[in-house]
This record gives C-alpha cells, structure tokens and sequence, in this order.
C-alpha cells in the first residue's frame, strides 16, 4: 500500500510525501532494487543528485541486470527533468 501511496504522491508532483513513503518501503524491504531506483528518480526531481547517485548505486548492487536502466538514470542525472521520466520505471 505505501508503494502505491508513493506512485501517487509521484504522479502529483508530491516528491517529499513520496520519499516519506519510499524511505517506508525501503526499511520493510530493504533489498528491493526498484524502490532504490525510484527513490532516485525522486532525488533527482528534488535537485538532491547525491542522494539520487546514492540511491541509484544502491539499485544497482541490489541487482546487476537492470544495470543499463540505472547507469542510464547516473548518465542523465546533471541534465534537466522530463516530467514523465520521474517514471516509475515501468513499476
């Protein structure tokens, strides 16, 4: 349930309600790469690019073989926002 909250809060522009959440589902689950990943997208919305690296570092220990998904997201981390690449990544 807290993972859905945190796609809304995502989908409404809400990124602290949605790292508040995330923070939550990170602590139950703390091995799922997805929630890092997402966590990091959410960073880098708040202009916090070294907890987004962080975060996304953290993805990519979890599990190695979506590596080009999350070394694609470090690529893009000093460019711009796209609103619809906060995206859930496809969770």
């Amino acid at each position: 349930a807290r993972f859905q909250r945190a796609k809304i809060w995502i989908s409404m522009e809400r990124y602290e309600d949605a790292l508040s959440e995330l923070e939550r589902v990170r602590d139950n689950v703390p091995r799922e790469s997805s929630v890092q990943y997402i966590m990091g997208n959410v960073c880098k919305k708040l202009g916090r690019t070294e907890q987004a690296m962080r975060c996304y570092m953290t993805a990519l220990d979890l599990d190695p073989k979506d590596s080009n998904l999350i070394k694609a997201a470090i690529d893009k981390l000093d460019e711009p926002d796209i609103d619809e690449e906060v995206a859930l990544g496809g969770f």
